[in-house]
């Protein structure tokens, strides 16, 4: 990361310079500690030639550290960032990081003195994270904006560039055309950036289906975005569930404001998955000694084989209805596989078989990626405000469109996630930077949105209260007699088009092995109970020349999705 200020740093100066009780020396290239002696001075050396070119800080005015510059043995021009913090608290790590990028180190506690001396009226904002610093963004090699120096004390990072953005258009986001998981994929990666600018809490999305479906090219295809997919590369920006929940922590802390690609989530322990989607979504670490709490906002997109109830059913643990929220699942199975096979892929476009469009997908996405990413934070940083504007237009519409027959109380909270994944792969369209049509990442998220709303019927207590009373009526429906007829019920009448189900029938049939006042509550939440006023879930009605009471039900739950 290139500051005009380092480069205005002379290292070689014509004039000895002082900074403090120490001398930079203008011909023995080193700086020196001087010590005044009665009537003369003492020079003890210090290291070689060391400055600085600004003093930093963070958004909220700590954080505090120093920009140094020198040269190694070999001539190469090194930029080092000093936390203040760190000179107090492990001065030797300090030093040691310096000698190991090449200062030449004479007396280490005139050193660690020296540094503490070093003053600049240059100042720059630092970020010990990526993401967004003010109006700014910050990735560990390049700020948007206005400058900000990366300050993280983990320097590496597996935000990579390969091929231009012309080439990531064609050889990959080209790719992702007529197959709705893998446009969803995309708009995900495109997404994590704008969640702060919209407003939108953390989460994420988990693939599920069998093996062979191709559901990890859909993560592929989303990491390229950010860095490469390549298996057995030491920098792949996709990584495996396969991990403790500290480390968990430090990769999500390293990609605030970016996407968490995380394949094979069977890897992770049962036991604990539920507690880390809830950290992980929260965007807080668990508080430790001497340490400051990790936070972030991440984008998580994960695959697995098992749903997250399944894999923590099999470790004994229940899956609470929060954890599937933070982790939204859609199937991996696109409904357009060979042979009524499972595939991930509804157009394989030129290739012969879905297995040689999955292994195309993994190659490109391991030769071409990261520059768009560079594009993209570009264009968010530059037309940040109109941007954030368009977005929630789209999230606003997406979510109005979508929400209608779902009855599922998690809907709203679901639709706003799909609804920024829908805006992001929308406006990078508009924007040139994926050559899809425009509309075609909605409709994605359409569709893997009606995805997770037939999941949701699996966890969701009142979406589950309706399937179950629909699933009974559609089964039943011929049953029913006409509430004029003499003929005897066996579940209920017909009346005015409103299902009249028989209190027993309901109770014992209907609600087998559940509470039944529990499913009427939640038939009437979802506006299919018809009840007969507060707290009375039962309704009076006239059959047969007689008022009885009944579990009233409105026709319009058969189609209730």
């Amino acid at each position: 990361m290139a500051f005009s200020f380092v480069d205005d740093v002379n290292l070689v100066s014509n004039d000895d310079e002082t900074v403090g009780d120490f001398l930079i020396e203008r011909d023995g290239g080193r700086v020196v500690h001087q010590k005044s002696l009665g009537d003369r001075s003492i020079e003890t050396p210090v290291s070689s030639i060391l400055k600085i070119a600004a003093e930093s800080r963070n958004h909220a005015g700590q954080d505090w550290g120093k920009l140094l510059v020198f040269t190694d043995p070999g001539g190469n021009r090194k930029t080092y960032h000093l936390r203040t913090a760190d000179l107090a608290l492990r001065a030797s790590f300090v030093v040691g990081e310096l000698i190991h990028e090449g200062l030449r180190l004479e007396n280490r506690t005139l050193l660690v003195k020296y540094l503490h001396e070093l003053r600049s009226n240059n100042h720059v904002l630092s970020a010990s994270q990526p993401g967004w610093v003010g109006h700014n963004f910050c990735l560990p090699d390049r700020s948007f904006g206005d400058d900000v120096l990366y300050s993280s004390s983990t320097k590496h990072h597996n935000f990579r560039q390969a091929g231009t953005v012309a080439d990531w258009k064609k050889n990959v986001a080209a790719l992702c055309t007529r197959n709705s998981r893998l446009l969803f994929g995309a708009s995900v990666g495109f997404a994590a950036p704008l969640l702060r600018l919209v407003g939108i809490e953390g989460g994420g999305f988990h693939i599920s289906g069998v093996s062979s479906t191709g559901k990890s090219t859909t993560l592929q295809i989303a990491s390229s975005i950010f860095g490469s997919a390549e298996e057995g590369n030491r920098e792949r920006y996709l990584v495996n569930w396969d991990t403790t929940k500290g480390s968990l922590e430090m990769t999500a802390e390293s990609l605030n404001d970016c996407l968490f690609a995380c394949d094979e989530l069977g890897l992770v322990d049962g036991k604990i998955l539920g507690q880390t989607l809830y950290m992980l979504a929260n965007g807080s670490g668990k508080g430790r000694m001497n340490e400051q709490k990790r936070a972030w906002r991440t984008l998580l997109l994960t695959s697995g084989e098992v749903s997250i109830a399944e894999h923590m059913a099999s470790a004994g643990v229940e899956t609470k209805q929060g954890m599937e929220v933070r982790l939204l699942e859609i199937a991996a199975d696109a409904g357009h596989g060979p042979n009524g096979k499972p595939s991930l892929f509804e157009d394989v476009h030129r290739f012969s078989s879905h297995a040689e469009f999955a292994n195309h997908i993994k190659k490109v996405t391991s030769q071409f990626y990261g520059s768009i990413l560079y594009a993209w934070i570009d264009t968010l940083v530059e037309h940040r405000e109109e941007i954030t504007v368009e977005a929630r237009a789209i999230i606003e519409r997406f979510k109005t469109e979508v929400i209608k027959g779902t009855v599922a109380t998690t809907g709203p909270r679901a639709a706003l996630r799909f609804g920024a994944v829908a805006a992001a792969g929308e406006i990078a369209t508009r924007c040139g930077l994926t050559g899809w049509k425009q509309g075609e990442a909605y409709e994605a998220c359409v569709t893997c949105f009606a995805s997770w709303r037939e999941h949701s019927k699996t966890f969701d207590s009142t979406a589950k209260a309706v399937e179950r009373m629909r699933q009974f009526i559609l089964t039943h429906e011929k049953t029913f007699v006409d509430w004029k007829s003499t003929n005897n019920p066996t579940v209920g009448y017909i009346k005015n088009g409103h299902f009249l189900i028989i209190i027993d029938v309901f109770k014992e049939i209907v609600c087998a092995g559940v509470d039944y006042q529990e499913v009427a509550k939640h038939l009437e939440k979802a506006g299919y109970l018809r009840v007969g006023g507060p707290n009375r879930q039962q309704r009076q009605d006239r059959v047969q020349g007689k008022w009885d009471r009944f579990y009233s039900i409105k026709a319009s739950i058969k189609d209730a999705e």
